[in-house]
């Protein structure tokens, strides 16, 4: 991309939306003593995100239950959704991708259960699939078990585990006290809030654009009760957390709820017999799902961890809209040159990037009202 700002330096101004970064500036002495400074603002790019599968994992990924399937639904599209949730009788798409990194044979072990999506692995390794398990289409599965021609893939080394990083948290306030005996916490549209201990206690997330630091973790007995239209970021560190599924409770689709944990999480649980509604990125904790007991457990939104490995009856739902999800932070990297005077007299610049990403750049003399360039 290149630009050029003309006489007067003049041009229209526009908000910087809240999704780009600004680069380091490049500085520009004017004529007349007036400093003029270029920054070039990186958004998200276009293609897609990090979360192309139900369950990604860098090591093994044992579905090893009963009655355990993948296939996928969309909450952004109402004929593959209702009001975002995952409706059976509507919409069972065959996108419940599962993706294992681990150049193992049986890095993906299905045993009697079915994937209604596509299985990616090394090109070391290979996938399991007991006497009545399938992977597949629906309409293939009907009368076929096994796998499916084609829906084998061993491209799992193309996905990128993000390094998660607790935020600082200056500035950040105390979980608010509930004004009723309803809930012991509530955390408010837009808050940033960090607490060392929440466990047993009921916090209500009132609405959209929450972040909540967890340096310790979750401790299973806390309950989380989202709004309509509420949000939640949750950053979780310690060596081990435990989610109860049934104290998730939540309306709203699975990227209204993000458990995002640091490297130092190895060891994750989920257990509980209630759905659960988010997004659990934890690429270096060793998860065991269990629970449910003689009941299936629904998760709808995707999983990205070390290790997985089963030990209740669930369901897993991909919400294919997760596709072009990117995490908090996750920005695209670019390069504004220099910029200099032109041979027509005109300031010129230039900004190398990547395909599929969006770019703006804006000039300032002041650090405080910036111009938009392009």
């Amino acid at each position: 991309m290149r630009g050029k700002l003309g006489p007067g330096y003049a041009s229209e101004e526009r908000p910087m939306r809240p999704n780009l970064r600004r680069s380091r500036p490049n500085w520009r002495n004017l004529p007349g003593g007036c400093l003029l400074v270029f920054s070039l603002l990186a958004a998200r790019a276009s293609g897609a995100g990090v979360l192309p599968a139900v369950i990604i994992t860098k090591g093994a990924a044992a579905l090893i239950g009963n009655g355990i399937s993948s296939d996928s639904y969309d909450s952004s599209d109402p004929n593959k959704s209702t009001n975002g949730q995952y409706n059976p009788s509507l919409y069972q798409g065959d996108r419940g991708d599962i993706i294992s990194a681990g150049g193992l044979t049986n890095s993906i072990a299905v045993g009697n259960g079915s994937v209604y999506g596509r299985v990616h692995t090394t090109a070391a390794a290979t996938p399991s699939v007991g006497s009545n398990g399938g992977i597949g289409s629906h309409a293939w599965q009907t009368i076929n078990r096994g796998i499916e021609p084609g829906w084998w893939l061993q491209d799992a080394g193309n996905v990128t585990y993000p390094d998660i990083v607790l935020p600082n948290t200056t500035g950040f306030l105390a979980p608010s006290a509930s004004p009723t005996n309803i809930y012991d916490y509530v955390l408010h549209t837009g808050g940033r809030y960090v607490a060392s201990n929440l466990a047993g206690k009921k916090v209500w997330v009132e609405g959209p654009a929450v972040t909540l630091v967890l340096p310790n973790g979750l401790a299973g007995t806390e309950r989380f009760i989202w709004n309509q239209g509420a949000s939640l970021v949750i950053y979780a560190g310690g060596a081990s957390n435990l989610i109860s599924a049934g104290s998730f409770i939540n309306p709203n689709p699975p990227a209204s709820c993000l458990l995002l944990c640091t490297p130092e999480v190895v060891t994750l649980a989920l257990a509980g017999t209630g759905p659960f509604q988010g997004v659990v990125v934890a690429p270096n904790a060793d998860a065991v799902l269990g629970g449910g007991g003689s009941s299936i457990v629904d998760f709808c939104g995707s999983l990205m961890l070390n290790s997985l490995r089963l030990n209740g009856h669930y369901n897993f739902h991909y919400d294919e809209s997760l596709a072009s999800l990117y995490l908090p932070g996750q920005i695209v990297q670019a390069l504004l040159t220099k910029a200099g005077r032109t041979v027509d007299g005109l300031f010129g610049f230039s900004v190398n990037g990547v395909a599929g990403a969006s770019y703006a750049v804006q000039s300032s003399t002041d650090l405080v009202t910036w111009t938009s360039l392009t």
